[in-house]
């Protein structure tokens, strides 16, 4: 699993201190996650597919595709939690939380905002 999270880390293209603060622990249990050293608990492994689109059976067993939902949906789920200095904003955080439960056509009409507004 530690491959896998860091692989995840990697796609996005960050620091373990910006992925530890992304799932709301710390750089060094982030760390331990990577290392192998202790797998996440299930809630945290919940709020890492969540926050990145990841496929719970990819993370838990490597097996499947790695995304949930298309790349079109992991690019909003990226603009809405990164500010443009890279620096975590915890406003768009919630903003991610409240629209994970939206249909695909939901996400699709976000994700056309999101491309105008970018």
């Amino acid at each position: 699993m530690g491959e896998r999270i860091q692989k995840i880390r990697q796609v996005f293209g960050l620091s373990q201190e910006q992925f530890a603060y992304g799932i709301k622990v710390s750089a060094a249990e982030a760390a331990s996650y990577e290392t192998g050293e202790c797998d996440p608990p299930r809630e945290i492994m919940e709020r890492v597919c969540m926050i990145y689109g990841i496929r719970e059976n990819w993370l838990d067993t490597g097996t499947g595709r790695m995304f949930f939902q298309e790349a079109d949906n992991k690019n909003l789920r990226w603009f809405m939690l990164w500010d443009p200095d890279g620096k975590h904003d915890p406003e768009r955080l919630w903003l991610v939380d409240k629209i994970v439960g939206f249909s695909d056509l939901k996400v699709a009409l976000l994700a056309d905002i999101a491309a105008a507004l970018v």
